[in-house]
């Protein structure tokens, strides 16, 4: 197929797309023929092509300019992508006799065709702009339903920042929209180990936003602190003089370790900070066991996430050298990112008066639709299922 003649498609001065069709339905069976079906695939794809116009996500043009430059992907090989992370993502766990079983059943056909349409319809956040490579080896994490949904509220954040560079602690919002999208990208060229450095800085950052947001008065001390700690660690100088005194006259004088306090000396401007933290004041622990006492965050669960500030510090520190599983580190960094991202996207709709919806999709309903079952499957995590699951697929 790959020598056929593109010209056998042109009879009596007219396109064959029957023909056509035929030989690309042909050539996706054999590329995605590891990981699914042929005969299931090309359904869902033609039901997913007869529920949109396909042209309005994938734009097609006959200017050589504009084509070089959009650097265009085949419409179907994509949504093909999307098929499969959202099937396998489905079937995690489930045994192939489990998996026939659901490939014959309608209703799980007609519930995918609806979850690859949606996907497909959020393309230009989740996909299109930035997921062009090729195929890789080894699983699509992107087209999981989890970190592609977080890759869609992570750009749209960045859309609102880019638009909207007065509102209050930018600096801080902007550079965890960087870190999440760093994070996101290692993510999807199967680079998962290496994500860890960048989640613990996401978390350190989000809970430092936390404060700022609910404490403005402490933004300023903030950043003079971060402005030292740049001059510090970035220009090679060593402790200031204006540090220093205030290292010697910091509230809690137990804490004798300057890269802590260089670090949060920040939060002896916060009204009660040291009545509620006794113990490791300056570092991130005492942050979080800060913000525990906060109603305004009570949703939000700071133990998980000082463990998972612990497992990325000791992948950053290379404590841990691999993972066995590349599912393992999918789900802790899947569960950092999904704390952190649809929080801040919720905030900044909520502060810009703008619509949390997604090219009408309610993008935080339709995510924890699937967090539900993403969370089912991490508390089902053992080794016989991880065993199943890369034994399915002989590519990865």
């Amino acid at each position: 197929m790959e020598n056929s003649n593109p010209l056998k498609y042109f009879k009596n001065n007219s396109f064959d797309n029957k023909l056509f069709q035929e030989d690309q339905n042909e050539a996706l069976r054999e590329i995605f023929g590891a990981e699914i079906k042929g005969n299931f695939l090309i359904k869902v794809l033609s039901n997913v092509k007869n529920q949109i116009n396909i042209n309005s996500y994938y734009p097609t043009s006959s200017s050589m300019k504009y084509s070089i430059m959009q650097n265009l992907i085949v419409a179907e090989f994509d949504i093909c992508k999307h098929i499969i992370g959202i099937h396998k993502s489905n079937t995690m766990f489930l045994l192939e006799d489990e998996i026939n079983q659901k490939i014959k059943n309608d209703i799980y056909c007609n519930d995918l065709v609806k979850q690859v349409v949606d996907h497909v319809k959020l393309n230009r956040y989740g996909s299109y702009l930035f997921r062009q490579n090729y195929i890789i080896s080894g699983d699509r994490f992107l087209y999981f339903q989890i970190p592609y949904k977080l890759f869609v509220m992570n750009n749209k954040i960045k859309e609102m920042l880019d638009k909207n560079r007065h509102i209050e602690n930018w600096n801080i919002l902007h550079k965890i929209c960087d870190m999440g999208l760093s994070a996101l990208i290692l993510m999807e060229n199967n680079l998962l180990n290496e994500t860890y450095p960048s989640c613990r800085g996401i978390i350190e950052l989000f809970l430092t936003y936390l404060i700022i947001d609910i404490d403005g008065y402490v933004a300023d001390e903030y950043y003079k602190f971060a402005n030292m700690e740049m001059i510090k660690s970035q220009c090679g100088q060593d402790y200031s003089k204006e540090f220093l005194d205030l290292y010697k006259n910091r509230i809690n004088q137990v804490e004798d370790k300057k890269t802590g306090y260089l670090h949060y000396g920040w939060v002896d401007s916060i009204n009660n900070y040291h009545k509620i933290v006794y113990k490791n004041p300056y570092n991130i622990k005492g942050v979080a066991k800060y913000l525990k006492n906060k109603k305004e965050y009570g949703f939000l669960n700071f133990d998980n996430l000082i463990l998972d500030y612990d497992r990325c510090s000791a992948f950053s520190h290379a404590n841990t050298i691999q993972a066995k599983y590349k599912l393992i580190p999918y789900f802790e960094i899947s569960r950092i990112l999904s704390v952190v991202i649809p929080c801040i996207y919720n905030q900044l709709c909520e502060k810009l008066s703008i619509d949390k919806k997604i090219e009408e999709i309610n993008i935080i309903e339709s995510f924890n639709d699937d967090f539900n079952l993403f969370i089912e499957q991490y508390n089902n995590r053992k080794t016989e299922n991880f065993e199943n699951y890369y034994k399915k697929y002989k590519n990865v």
